[in-house]
């Protein structure tokens, strides 16, 4: 029987901090080593913000007096830690499920029909898989019916065949005899919703391993959830009373300078004061550009090469219009820059109707002014909706949102060890086998939080960290 209250610091409030702190509460409270006991476990959660969440949060727009996300957050059916999460911590009932897509492409002019033709991208409900995708892929209809057919024919090599090691999906493609149409109008923007990067610049096995999840490892694998409310909403207020229960501490505010074995030095951001924390482990769930930071071990004993990571932006512009653009929950544009379009659930103003548009692969806009930005995203929409008014652009970029893919990129991340055994990793950036997602960046936390708590249980009781207040 353990005696000893231990204790965890989590450093970082984004979804793999928060998901290794719940993760690691969860581990504690059903411990039953042969005594029937819970684990004594004291977990303390540090975030430099005074928001929880990350990348996953809102900013107010006091123009509109509403509450705009940094950019849109969806998860896949098949993002099952992410789900488990969710549902774990009371926070599902804060999205909702969707079950098709819908692609959107504009016709050639004076064709002498509306402007855009719209397909709902949805799979059988009885055919069995991979048979399941037919409905979904035959309604592609900007490609041609032969085209349909080897986009078939090209997903059925996908599933069945493996790539070689470290050539990228682009030469992949080509190896498969994929049209080039098929491949810009279809792989092209699958490619980049998930991973936010060009096809010549994502490894070939890192994308088939998506696609063997998202389209063929399960029926539903790719239907989505959105989130009905405000980011901020979910990962910050509601969660916060979820925590609370949990007895979870959280010290917002409160940016940790350096950690060492067992102690963290830390400060207030308000007082500027410093004070030192003891802890028997350490879970440091923050960016890759902040760890070697922090943790200088990481870098010197080669565990993190920082330069090894290619960050890529994301950027999306809220935008209002005088009216509705379409009916359904979102549309995929596989020709325009703008690859999505979202209507939030959670905005209704008398004066117009709020949009979110997504460019995922963004780098080539990072370094324009926002208002030319701004002015291009304003032309596309002009040339897809041409009735409708636009006002009120809000551009959002967040640079080094996720990292490049690249064909040896999955040798370069640091697995959940560090050269100090009491410190481990999290983040969607260490090894988790997915790209730069919320299920990687969950699945990173879940792993940390066991190999921690395996690392507690082992520790000897002469052993002794007393937790302190920062």
């Amino acid at each position: 029987m353990v005696n000893i209250k231990r204790t965890v610091a989590v450093v970082g409030a984004g979804l793999s901090g928060l998901a290794a702190a719940v993760r690691l509460h969860d581990l504690a409270k059903n411990w039953d080593k042969e005594t029937g006991g819970k684990f004594p476990l004291e977990i303390h959660l540090f975030e430099v913000s005074g928001v929880l969440g990350g990348r996953a949060s809102s900013r107010f727009c006091p123009e509109r007096n509403v509450w705009l996300d940094n950019s849109q957050h969806v998860a896949m059916n098949c993002c099952h830690e992410l789900l488990d999460f969710l549902k774990r911590t009371e926070l599902l009932e804060y999205w909702k499920l969707q079950r098709e897509m819908t692609f959107c492409v504009r016709r050639p002019p004076f064709s002498g029909k509306s402007n855009l033709r719209f397909m709902p991208f949805r799979n059988s409900r009885w055919l069995p898989r991979p048979l399941h995708l037919l409905p979904a892929l035959c309604g592609l209809k900007f490609l041609s019916r032969l085209e349909r057919f080897e986009l078939l024919g090209i997903c059925q090599q996908i599933r069945k065949s493996k790539p070689a090691e470290g050539i990228s999906i682009s030469e992949w493609l080509d190896d498969l005899f994929c049209p080039d149409r098929v491949m810009n109008l279809f792989f092209e923007p699958v490619i980049l919703s998930a991973f936010s990067e060009q096809l010549e610049n994502v490894s070939a096995r890192a994308a088939q391993k998506l696609f063997q999840e998202v389209f063929f490892s399960s029926r539903d694998g790719w239907h989505i959830w959105i989130p009905q409310r405000p980011l901020r909403e979910i990962f910050d207020t509601a969660l916060t009373l979820v925590l609370e229960k949990m007895g979870i501490h959280v010290h917002r505010r409160t940016s940790v300078k350096r950690v060492h074995d067992g102690r963290l030095t830390v400060s207030d951001s308000e007082a500027g004061s410093l004070a030192e924390f003891s802890a028997d482990a350490v879970i440091l769930a923050v960016p890759w550009f902040q760890a070697g930071k922090i943790f200088p071990e990481l870098v010197s004993c080669r565990t993190l090469n920082p330069d090894f990571f290619e960050p890529r932006t994301i950027t999306s512009v809220h935008f209002w219009s005088d009216r509705e653009l379409f009916s359904c929950a979102n549309l995929v544009l596989p020709q325009e820059t703008i690859q999505w379009i979202f209507r939030p659930p959670f905005i209704f103003e008398e004066k117009g109707i709020c949009y979110q548009a997504l460019l995922s692969d963004s780098d080539h806009c990072a370094a324009i002014d926002p208002s030319v930005l701004e002015h291009l995203v304003h032309e596309e929409l002009k040339m897809l909706f041409p009735e409708a008014n636009f006002r009120d652009f809000f551009v959002r970029r967040s640079p080094a949102a996720v990292f490049s893919c690249g064909t040896q990129l999955d040798e370069g991340r640091p697995t959940f060890l560090t050269p100090i055994p009491s410190v481990f990793l999290a983040g969607d950036w260490t090894a988790t086998g997915l790209p730069a997602t919320m299920e990687s960046a969950v699945r990173s936390g879940h792993i940390a939080a066991a190999e921690s708590f395996e690392f507690l249980q082992n520790l000897p009781e002469s052993t002794r960290n007393f937790g302190g207040s920062p």
